[in-house]
């Protein structure tokens, strides 16, 4: 269920990001030589590894949350 909502949250701000980009890219298309202003390589080579990046990064501490015993947990505080 964390993680879940972690990444909700990443794929929200990835979408928001690559808007941005191709706002950007598109006023600056003038400048760019080699590519075009919607090349799909470019908009996956950064939100696709640092969405990994942020699934390994939630994933670990719900993990090892998951193994801690509930009436431990609670007795501890």
């Amino acid at each position: 269920m964390a993680v879940a909502s972690d990444m909700r949250l990443v794929a929200v701000r990835a979408v928001l990001g690559v808007l941005l980009v191709a706002a950007v890219t598109w006023s600056i298309s003038g400048y760019l030589f080699g590519i075009s202003s919607t090349d799909v390589l470019t908009f996956l080579a950064i939100p696709l590894p640092s969405s990994g990046v942020a699934l390994f990064a939630a994933w670990v501490p719900a993990r090892r949350a998951s193994r801690v015993d509930p009436v431990w947990a609670l007795r501890a505080e």
